[in-house]
């Protein structure tokens, strides 16, 4: 009704039942002429079986909410770094072990948290360019939000792209 007032496209997703009774997910698209006196007069377009991006998106949803579960219910922190972007990612239960507020954003890299002294140490014990296939495994000392230090250790794996420099390290 929309699409005929001119208020919208034509463009939905539904459900239809087929000759054997099974139900298939469809794509109608389309645009509807007017005659001279503004009625509806012709509808075209087009109809897809969307079936197989409908399942695979479900089972996308799926896998992500199995895996959020999966990091909310952890007692550890998760963690990846986009080396070539220079950014990172956190699960919360880092922030938790740190005393942050889930709002405070933690630094690229959990070592500038670090004094001084023992982050020269930690860099020192962390070769610049790990052996192909070494995992990531040190352990440092991290102070909280107020100050106290604790002892974590961070374990990964580094990605490479075709060229063999690192991209990630997760």
């Amino acid at each position: 009704q929309a699409h005929l007032g001119g208020e919208a496209p034509y463009d939905v997703e539904l459900r239809l039942r087929n000759r054997e009774g099974a139900y298939r997910w469809f794509r109608a698209r389309g645009s509807v002429e007017h005659d001279a006196a503004g009625r509806a007069a012709t509808l075209s377009g087009s109809i897809q079986d969307i079936t197989a991006q409908k399942t695979a998106e479900a089972a996308r949803v799926e896998a992500e909410q199995r895996l959020e579960r999966a990091i909310r219910g952890s007692s550890d922190g998760f963690f990846e770094h986009m080396l070539t972007e220079g950014r990172s990612w956190y699960s919360p239960r880092v922030s938790e072990m740190l005393a942050y507020a889930p709002d405070v954003p933690l630094p690229q890299a959990l070592r500038e948290l670090t004094l001084p002294p023992e982050r020269s140490r930690t860099e020192d014990a962390e070769p610049p360019v790990p052996e192909l296939d070494a995992p990531h495994d040190v352990v440092y000392p991290l102070p909280t939000r107020q100050g106290e230090l604790r002892w974590f250790r961070a374990r990964g794996l580094y990605e490479r792209d075709a060229a063999g420099t690192q991209t990630r390290l997760s």
